[in-house]
């Protein structure tokens, strides 16, 4: 194929993504952002936000005091817990 006609399909495409691409920028956001808001929790009480947006207390967070982290050196900071049904899972 002569290079002519493949630059200019080539043009097309890139054109069509770029149309995509604005499309989609110009769509109304997927959240409804609202003023801020606070907790009224004590100092240093770990919580949490549930999926519908009501704050909680975060009760992995005591467990996250409790696990012992693998040997090496680890960052206590940087471990992440979650639970799955039953399950538990840990990372660092």
């Amino acid at each position: 194929m002569p290079p002519a006609p493949r630059l200019r399909r080539l043009a097309r495409h890139r054109l069509a993504a770029l149309s995509c691409a604005l499309l989609a920028a110009c769509t109304d956001a997927p959240i409804d952002w609202t003023g801020s808001s606070s907790v009224g929790a004590p100092p240093g009480t770990p919580v949490a936000i549930t999926a519908a947006g009501a704050v909680t207390t975060d009760t992995l967070a005591s467990l996250a005091r409790q696990v012992t982290p693998p040997a090496g050196s680890v960052c206590p900071g940087s471990l992440r817990l979650a639970r799955a049904g039953r399950a538990l899972y840990a990372v660092w």
